[in-house]
Formats: C-alpha cells, sequence, structure tokens
C-alpha cells in the first residue's frame, strides 16, 4: 500500500507540475495531494510552496 501511495504521489506531482503554468487551480490541487500522499517528496514540497505564494 504504501509503495501505491508514493507512486500516485509522483503522478499528482508529475500533472501538477505538466499544468502549473496552464491551470494554476488545478496544479494547486494536484501539489497538495502529492504533498498530502508523501510528505517527504522534496520536489512536491517545494512546487506546492511555489503555487501557494
Amino acid at each position: 500500500m504504501e509503495a501505491n501511495k508514493e507512486t500516485l504521489s509522483y503522478a499528482y506531482f508529475a500533472v501538477a507540475y505538466l499544468v502549473k503554468d496552464s491551470d494554476p487551480v488545478k496544479a494547486k490541487e494536484y501539489a497538495a495531494k502529492s504533498v498530502q500522499l508523501n510528505p517527504t517528496y522534496q520536489d512536491a514540497v517545494n512546487l506546492n510552496k511555489a503555487l501557494n505564494k
């Protein structure tokens, strides 16, 4: 189950990163989900912080 959470976290991060310029609202949602699933995923944490400035 933990491996699935980690994989899903990476997927959410990838989508958030891809849409961050075209759809910032959706990017914020996906970045937040990514961090929620894997709080130690530093790239997602950084993206989430950047999107919420």
